[in-house]
């Protein structure tokens, strides 16, 4: 690597070229992350392509001018189709390496010697003097794709010394069935969508033919974030879940995603990093005084003062609590109580959003539970609302510092 490394740099110093590196321990990391080196280092180059792309982009110029360009080959679309095949692929993997795609940022990526095999590129190079430089570890039957290059492709020759060619022709077939079928279940994806989240219709993706509904849930992964790994397994449990009688029914998916079946909607979450939670602010005030105030709608709720002293003493105020739910939850209701469970079914909940919804209660008795994603509605106490004989108002606020 240190080699190919100063002979860029000599390249680039020759032509006039700004010249980046970077160095990366590629071994640790895959160690770490439980990958293979040639994984960890092409996680890397393309992190680091990024980089460098977004420096332009903030220095002004637009990204639709940039553009990051990597030397993909024929040869490296043939070894690729092979090793999608022996570790298992779908007809979408057959279409092989995309001549152009967007990287995690957002910039183009482009191939533009895709369509060129290595003995004409080298062969170029040689009628015009060019001195390319040959990655030493090419020969060396270390890695997998080295070993279908240097073993499987001259085996497979022997029964068809056009299989490259071949390879090449069904590479080139699925990648335009692919780029087909998947505008047919980008449509139907965002037909079946809930506007602005990662829930979608399970009626409308269940009417979709396979085909279509599995390429529609893999374009759902990746708008969530799970971009890699998600394989056939992956979508026959997700198919599972769609099916399900249990309207609860879950399954987990790589890299910390579960798809959650949520009643009538299929939900594609994944645990995110915790954020500072919610807290409230506490305060007695003149009803005057409450209704000069200008607070966001939904940040608040108001009671009155007096019964809140009458039902739980002078020092209620420091009885309240903000909490997530526990067993003998209960909100007053017009004629009686609910169980905050029961409540959750009504709205329907889902089962693993409820332990994250949180709300001010009194000892069991829940006061005010806030709009929030998953509880669509916020929910008040009947048995404290303000009144023409209330004076004193105890308002609760929800903010995030305090």
């Amino acid at each position: 690597a240190e080699h190919d490394q100063k002979y860029v740099e000599a390249l680039c110093a020759q032509h006039g070229l700004p010249c980046t590196v970077v160095t990366f321990d590629c071994e640790a990391e895959a160690r770490a992350r439980g990958l293979t080196t040639e994984e960890a280092g092409r996680q890397k180059r393309y992190q680091a392509f990024d980089e460098e792309a977004l420096k332009l982009s903030r220095a002004g110029l637009p990204k639709e001018r940039i553009r990051i360009a990597t030397a993909h080959n024929a040869d490296d679309q043939v070894e690729t189709v092979l090793l999608r095949l022996i570790r298992g692929t779908g007809p979408g993997g057959l279409a092989g390496i995309e001549a152009r795609r967007r990287s995690e940022a957002g910039f183009a990526i482009i191939r533009p010697l895709l369509f060129a095999d290595k003995d004409s590129i080298l062969a170029y190079c040689d009628e015009n003097g060019l001195d390319p430089c040959i990655d030493s570890t090419n020969a060396i039957p270390l890695y997998m794709r080295n070993r279908v290059r240097l073993a499987l492709i001259p085996y497979l020759e022997e029964y068809n010394p056009g299989i490259r060619e071949a390879v090449l022709r069904l590479a080139h077939t699925a990648a335009e069935e692919k780029a087909y079928l998947d505008a047919q279940a980008l449509s139907a994806l965002d037909d079946a969508a809930a506007g602005g989240t990662a829930s979608y219709d399970v009626k409308k993706l269940n009417k979709l033919p396979d085909a279509v509904r599995h390429r529609a849930v893999l374009l759902a992964l990746k708008r969530a974030g799970l971009t890699e790994d998600a394989g056939f397994s992956h979508l026959k449990l997700i198919d599972q879940i769609l099916q399900s009688e249990n309207p609860s029914a879950s399954a987990d998916l790589p890299h910390g995603y579960r798809a959650v079946r949520e009643y009538d909607r299929l939900a594609l979450i994944r645990e995110a990093e915790a954020e500072k939670p919610l807290e409230i602010r506490c305060s007695v005030m003149e009803v005057q005084e409450l209704a000069a105030l200008v607070l966001p709608r939904g940040s608040y709720a108001a009671f009155d003062h007096e019964a809140l002293r009458e039902a739980y003493g002078a020092d209620f105020v420091s009885r309240v609590e903000w909490r997530s739910r526990k067993d003998g939850d209960y909100i007053a209701i017009p004629g009686g109580r609910k169980k905050l469970q029961d409540l959750f079914v009504d709205v329907k909940v889902p089962r693993y959003r409820r332990d994250a919804v949180r709300f001010c209660a009194i000892g069991k008795e829940v006061l005010w539970i806030p709009e929030a994603e998953g509880f669509p509605r916020g929910r008040y106490t009947c048995r404290y609302s303000l009144s023409e004989d209330t004076k004193t108002a105890f308002l609760v606020e929800v903010c995030k510092d305090i």
